[in-house]
């Protein structure tokens, strides 16, 4: 591997020890420990195959030019451009052959993140649409064209992506795919927690090109460097979602604590993140935390969701943003969150022992009615599209109940507004069938009762007496 990515904190680290900088070297230790997780694959694996792959494409294009005598020239030229192309598709670009000025490929590396894999997806994806343009102006001046491997890889790329991806499924799964999207981000057979099927996302620039089209902003604004996006929610003391990073009436040194365990947090390696949240969504340990290493991560949430859900989250964030709070707060949510999700997942044990740590902790209140009424169990039970979609205005559930099949307005009727309801035959024909329905008794209420959620909730000791550890009451 070429030494410009070396970042050296193992090294840092050993020098820090052996010469007695004790603080010094535990501080390093969580990066030297990320330096040699991916040790194996960034200085072994990935020089390995680019090798292997250049040798393959070398060793045909040398046959060739043999074989009609092709001078040093060309051959040097071909070679050139078979490397430029094994640059671009797997990564570790070498810069000194763009002959970049230092300050640029300085300000590059600072601002960008994984410089070199997003620059190498557009030279060889754009570079093979620029080919297949010139090759197409050859053919209408007679002359014969030719396939270069920038247009190779283009063909190619979703069409070995997309076979791994039906694959998977069909193993995961024992269907095959269904959608286009099936292809590159294929079901796992699993649900996520609003009942929608769960996904995975291949190592692959496929996915790139996905969220380029569909949400280039966010997509551009993603492949920045991730130090510039932590300084700046920093600075405005908030994270994306607008809680609080730190306090400012608490003493200096717990500020700076706060902040330091944000900074870890926002620069927790994919691979871990993956891991972590493969397993909050009860996937096994083994085949969950390893297949993140790998690159095969949870799919976005937006691709496990319908085009309606998704058009229901965009309108509700758009109404209600995400309102600033205070780390409090946010601790106080993620308790609540997590002893919910125990409660419609049917794990009642740990739904207690849950209250039972949050309470020591202070995040949630001791008293039995006070909790009750926060965590509002009945309520739980409602997949987040429809709580959204209820807490919606009028006019706003009208525009989305226009764009619904029948049978997906016959879903989302029962949680209109009473306003909403009586005009539900002016809104759309699909809607009108689905209030013949309703009106004529021929559909039910949906039923989202999950675990034991079907337990009236009113009264915790009376519902869950003998499972209420003594300490939790």
């Amino acid at each position: 591997m070429d030494r410009f990515y070396a970042t050296e904190y193992t090294k840092k680290m050993k020098d820090a020890f052996r010469s007695g900088n004790i603080p010094g070297g535990i501080l390093r230790l969580p990066l030297a420990a990320i330096e040699q997780a991916a040790k194996p694959m960034m200085e072994w694996l990935v020089p390995r195959q680019k090798v292997g792959v250049f040798m393959d494409l070398a060793r045909y294009e040398m046959e060739r030019l043999d074989a009609k005598g092709a001078p040093p020239q060309e051959v040097r030229a071909t070679m050139q451009k078979i490397w430029n192309s094994v640059d671009n598709r797997m990564g570790q670009l070498i810069y000194d052959n763009l002959f970049w000025n230092r300050t640029i490929k300085d300000l590059g590396m600072a601002s960008v993140r994984s410089l070199g894999w997003n620059l190498g997806t557009f030279r060889e994806l754009g570079g093979g649409a620029i080919d297949f343009a010139h090759q197409a102006v050859k053919v209408a001046k007679g002359q014969r064209p030719e396939m270069t491997y920038r247009m190779a890889y283009t063909v190619s790329l979703p069409i070995v992506s997309g076979t791994i991806g039906a694959i998977m499924q069909y193993l995961y799964t024992g269907q095959g795919p269904q959608e286009l999207r099936d292809y590159f981000f294929p079901k796992t057979g699993k649900t996520d927690r609003d009942g929608n099927p769960a996904r995975v996302s291949l190592p692959s620039y496929m996915k790139d090109i996905y969220h380029y089209y569909e949400e280039p902003g966010r997509t551009v604004t993603n492949k920045l460097h991730p130090a510039l996006s932590i300084m700046a929610d920093m600075l405005q003391n908030k994270d994306y979602f607008g809680t609080e990073i730190r306090n400012a009436d608490d003493p200096i040194m717990k500020q700076l604590m706060d902040e330091l365990k944000f900074g870890a947090k926002s620069t927790m390696p994919f691979s871990i993140q993956g891991a972590k949240k493969n397993l909050e969504r009860g996937e096994r340990a083994g085949a969950g935390v390893a297949l993140p290493f790998i690159g095969i991560t949870p799919a976005p949430r937006h691709l496990q969701q319908t085009d309606v859900q998704n058009e229901i989250f965009k309108t509700y964030e758009r109404r209600k943003g995400h309102p600033e709070r205070s780390q409090a707060q946010f601790e106080r949510a993620q308790a609540k969150s997590e002893i919910v999700q125990a409660y419609k997942d049917g794990d009642i044990t740990t739904m207690w022992n849950k209250i039972d740590e949050h309470r020591k902790k202070g995040t949630i209140p001791k008293k039995d009615d006070e909790l009750s009424k926060m965590l509002n169990l009945e309520h739980a039970k409602l997949p987040g599209d429809i709580k959204a979609f209820g807490q919606l205005p009028d006019d706003d559930q009208r525009r989305l109940l226009s764009k619904m099949s029948v049978e997906e307005a016959a879903k989302y009727i029962w949680f209109a507004h009473e306003k909403v309801k009586a005009d539900m035959y002016s809104i759309s024909e699909n809607v009108g069938k689905a209030g013949d329905l309703y009106h004529e008794g021929k559909i039910n209420k949906p039923d989202f009762e999950m675990g034991y959620a079907q337990v009236p909730p009113q009264a915790l000791e009376t519902a869950y007496g003998t499972r209420i550890p003594a300490t939790a009451r």
